[in-house]
């Protein structure tokens, strides 16, 4: 092989050797920040750019003869070789750290695999606590009660005690995302509505939302009924009327009870990352309402631990208008250590954002789920601080 041939070489083993690099950081950048996959992408880079360097630098030698530019050569190259060595290690280190951390993480997430049973009792006591929350009428012989959708009343069966919060998701679920001051809430009023059969499984599966009624506040709080999918329910019937029909339509509360503002927001943001991740794509929505509904929330009120909105920006962020991400972030409050954030916020990657389709609460079940895999919001958590104002 004469030199030429042999420089020709060299330069392809290089330009092949950087290829490879561009390839890998285009990895990096698509992998999920501070996993075992993104620490093992680093790995190769520092790798390649390793042995890009030791090429260039042996190209070099071949063709510079002045020895004291050598040495100054050599020295640079110690000095980067020493600075890339430091990077490999603290990416080990940070490898190290993230197992450690993941282990008892994996074992509170496997709680989530096993199903409870929601007693008869509690499920009595959630229907009864919306009963004495909004009242009853009595009309004849029979007792009703209001549908706030429409003012009308109707006797219980008419009517399902509906789950803000899913019930399947868990008392400790609800803990860790709203702050202390939920705890005990999952079965109250506080967490629910009597929403008729026929309207209830669209607002579960978030075709229908319920947002803030008016742009200044009011106590107490009005809200109203916001249709998503006009394509599929707009004129489907439902309490008299159509879904098209209820689309903006002011609640109509029999007494000064509400549900918690906390609860109906997280319910939003569930359906706003339902929407705007690809895998749940869910078409005819009009971006505008959308942009509309965010600015409904204003910018006041502590609804979620700030650990659990990093980790939905963190998974979902990419995907999201910067506005929503504002409005998310202006809503969270700290309410852990920061051990205790980092688990929650890794916990917040593993959110699924089905619809609770299992869960039947109407009170002559007594067989409703308690958990759904969820993928890790049962971790037992002490909770040093909660700065929750939200009423």
């Amino acid at each position: 092989m004469n030199p030429s041939e042999g420089v020709d070489y060299q330069y392809q083993i290089i330009k092949t050797a950087r290829q490879a690099r561009k390839s890998a950081k285009q990895q990096l950048s698509e992998a999920t920040y501070d996993t075992p996959e993104y620490w093992k992408i680093c790995q190769v880079i520092l790798d390649l750019e390793d042995t890009i360097k030791d090429l260039l630098w042996q190209r070099r030698n071949e063709t510079i003869s002045s020895q004291a530019h050598i040495l100054a050569q050599a020295k640079r190259e110690y000095l980067k070789q020493k600075d890339r060595e430091g990077r490999r290690q603290s990416a080990i280190r940070r490898e190290e750290r993230y197992q450690k951390r993941e282990k008892p993480m994996s074992t509170s997430f496997s709680v989530l695999s096993v199903r409870g049973k929601t007693s008869r009792d509690k499920q009595n006591d959630f229907v009864e606590s919306i009963k004495a929350a909004y009242g009853s009428k009595q009309l004849g012989n029979k007792t009703t009660y209001c549908n706030v959708l429409t003012g009308t009343w109707h006797v219980r069966q008419y009517f399902i005690a509906a789950h803000i919060f899913p019930l399947s998701y868990g008392q400790q679920s609800m803990n860790n995302i709203f702050g202390k001051d939920a705890h005990g809430e999952i079965n109250t009023a506080r967490n629910g509505l009597f929403l008729p059969s026929e309207f209830e499984p669209a607002f579960n599966t978030y075709k229908v939302i319920i947002v803030p009624h008016g742009t200044t506040p009011s106590q107490p709080q009005e809200w109203q009924v916001i249709l998503l999918d006009h394509s599929g329910l707009k004129d489907v019937p439902v309490c008299g009327m159509t879904f098209g029909q209820l689309h903006k339509r002011k609640l109509i509360f029999p007494t000064e009870s509400r549900p918690r503002a906390k609860y109906l927001y997280f319910h939003f943001i569930l359906e706003m990352l339902s929407y705007y991740c690809p895998q749940e794509f869910m078409g005819g929505v009009n971006t505008e309402l959308l942009d509309q509904l965010t600015m409904a929330w204003g910018s006041e009120g502590n609804y979620m631990v700030d650990g659990v909105i990093h980790g939905f920006l963190e998974k979902f962020g990419h995907n999201i208008p910067i506005n929503l991400q504002q409005n998310m972030l202006s809503h969270a409050f700290r309410g852990f250590s920061e051990t205790e954030a980092d688990d929650i916020r890794k916990a917040a990657h593993g959110m699924d954002l089905r619809s609770d389709t299992e869960e039947d609460d109407s009170d002559d079940n007594d067989s409703d789920d308690d958990f759904f895999d969820i993928d890790g919001w049962a971790t037992d958590n002490s909770f040093m601080h909660d700065g929750s104002d939200e009423e």
